[in-house]
C-alpha cells in the first residue's frame, strides 16, 4: 500500500529531484509525482524505479509494505478497514479528476 511513499523516501534519501529519478529510471517525472502522491500499491513503473534505486522490485515493495504494516498496527483500524478506506479514496480522487475538480478546491 505504500509504494508511492517508499519511492519518495528513496528519492529524497539520495537527494534526487524528480528530474534525476526520471533520467535514471526512464519514467516521466509526472508519472513519478503522481505515484508519490497517490501512494498506490501497484504501478507499471515499479520495476524501473526499483532498478534506478539499485533495489529489486521485491525489496522496494517489501520496504513500503513494512512501513504500511507498522502504521496499521499502530492504528485502531484493521488492515481490511484501511484497505477499504484507501480504495474509497482512490475512487473518489479518480471521480474528482474526471470531473475536473482538484482536491485543493473541493
Amino acid at each position: 500500500m505504500a509504494l508511492g511513499a517508499e519511492v519518495r523516501k528513496q528519492r529524497k534519501k539520495r537527494g534526487w529531484t524528480l528530474e534525476e529519478l526520471e533520467r535514471r529510471s526512464g519514467v516521466s517525472r509526472g508519472s513519478i509525482s503522481a505515484l508519490e502522491k497517490r501512494d498506490s500499491s501497484k504501478s507499471q513503473y515499479a520495476q524501473a524505479l526499483a532498478q534506478a534505486f539499485g533495489l529489486t522490485l521485491s525489496q522496494l515493495l517489501r520496504l513500503g509494505h513494512s512501513r504500511a504494516s507498522t502504521a496499521i498496527s499502530k492504528s485502531s483500524w484493521s488492515e481490511d478497514e484501511v484497505e477499504a478506506a484507501f480504495d474509497y479514496g482512490q475512487r473518489l480522487e479518480h471521480a474528482m479528476r474526471t470531473r475536473g475538480v482538484s482536491a485543493q478546491t473541493a
